[in-house]
C-alpha cells in the first residue's frame, strides 16, 4: 500500500522538474544574451596606425629636402575640405630644407641665415581610369568653397594631364598648384620662388 504514495510523489517531483526546466527555457528564448555590442572598448590599448599609401617616407631626401612627415588628410592646403569627394585618398607630406647661411650683403659684418620654406605635398589618389572625373570633382569642391573676395582660380594646364594655380591674396608669396598625372592628382605648396617644384612634378610624369 506504501507503493502508491511513494510512486505519486515521485511523478510530483519530476513533474516539478520539468515545469521548471519548461519555465526557464522560455524566459531564456525570449531574452538577448548576446552582450558584444555592450562590452566596453579596452582601455589602455594604444590605436593601430592607419597605414598611409604615399610616394614618400619619413626621412627621404626629395630635391633637397627631407621628408618631415606623412600623414592621411581630408583637405588640400589645408583650406579646401574633400570628405565629401569619393573614392579618393589624400596624403599630405611636409618637406623641409636645412637653413643656408647668405653671403653678406656690402657694409654687413655677418652673414644672415636664410631659412626655406618648407614644401607641403600632397598626393590625392583617385580610381583607376578615373583621373579626369577626379580632377573635376576636386576643382568644383575648389569653386565650391573659394572666398570669391581674395581667392580664385587660375586653371593653366601646363602641367601633366590638366593643372590649375589657386591664388589667395593673403598668401601672396606663396604658390598653390595642382596638377592632374594618369588617375592621381597632386598638390603643390611651397614659396613662389622655389625651383623645386618643377622637378617633382617631372620627376611624377616619368614614374
Amino acid at each position: 500500500m506504501r507503493k502508491a504514495p511513494i510512486a505519486l510523489a515521485i511523478v510530483l517531483i519530476l513533474a516539478a522538474f520539468a515545469a521548471a526546466d519548461f519555465y526557464l527555457n522560455g524566459l531564456g528564448k525570449g531574452l538577448n544574451l548576446d552582450f558584444r555590442g555592450s562590452v566596453p572598448a579596452e582601455t589602455g590599448a594604444s590605436p593601430k596606425p592607419i597605414p598611409v599609401d604615399s610616394l614618400y617616407k619619413v626621412g627621404d631626401e626629395v630635391e633637397g629636402y627631407k621628408v618631415a612627415s606623412v600623414v592621411a588628410a581630408s583637405q588640400i592646403f589645408d583650406k579646401i575640405d574633400l570628405s565629401s569627394v569619393k573614392n579618393i585618398q589624400v596624403v599630405k607630406t611636409v618637406m623641409k630644407k636645412e637653413a643656408a647661411p647668405v653671403p653678406p650683403k656690402p657694409g654687413q659684418s655677418e652673414a644672415a641665415v636664410s631659412v626655406p620654406e618648407p614644401i607641403t605635398f600632397y598626393e590625392i589618389r583617385g580610381a583607376k581610369d578615373q583621373g579626369s572625373l577626379t580632377y573635376l570633382s576636386v576643382k568644383l569642391q575648389f569653386v565650391a568653397q573659394l572666398n570669391s573676395l581674395t581667392e580664385n582660380l587660375n586653371e593653366t594646364n601646363a602641367y601633366g594631364d590638366g593643372s590649375f594655380y589657386y591664388n589667395d591674396l593673403n598668401n601672396p608669396e606663396t604658390a598653390f598648384l595642382l596638377v592632374q598625372i594618369g588617375d592621381n592628382l597632386y598638390g603643390f605648396q611651397s614659396d613662389k620662388k622655389s625651383e623645386a617644384v618643377p622637378h617633382l612634378i617631372n620627376g611624377l610624369e616619368k614614374k
